[in-house]
Formats: structure tokens, sequence, C-alpha cells
């Protein structure tokens, strides 16, 4: 539920509900709650999508970070072996 509607007491919903049905009219109300089912079933498979990419990035990114800090060892201790 969210953070607003969980101070809300019944009275107050009930009212809530109230002041949505005046200005919508009760017609329009199941339009507007499949509106926003709708709306929120495409936010959460967009969210679910781009998780997966952050994912994938994500791990890219350790792969780079891993290949990295080896050629900068291997560099190193090439210098070093070099040098001696």
């Amino acid at each position: 539920m969210p953070a607003m509607l969980a101070y809300l007491n019944a009275p107050e919903m009930i009212a809530l509900l109230v002041v949505v049905m005046v200005l919508w009219g009760a017609q329009r109300l199941p339009d507007l709650a499949h509106g926003l089912n709708q709306g929120f079933h495409q936010f959460k498979k967009a969210f679910n999508e781009n998780s997966e990419e952050v994912q994938a990035l994500s791990h890219l990114f350790r792969f780079l970070v891993i290949v990295g800090v080896v050629a900068v060892l291997s560099l190193a201790l090439a210098r070093n072996l070099s040098i001696n």
C-alpha cells in the first residue's frame, strides 16, 4: 500500500471514494481502475526489464574491472621482472 494511503482511516477512504465518484462519475470508475491497473502492470514490466539490463551491465562492469586489475598487475609484474 502506498505510504500516503497508509495514514487514511476507513471514514477518510470512504470520503475519498465519494469525491472520486463525484468528480469522475460512477460509470467511469471501472474504466479509471482498469487504466490504473494497466499503468501499474506496464510500470512493473518496465522495471523488471530494466532490472535485468542493470544486472547484465553490472556483470559486464565486474568483468571489465577484473580484466583491468589483471592487466595492471601483469604490467607491474612485467616491469618488476625486467628491472631485476
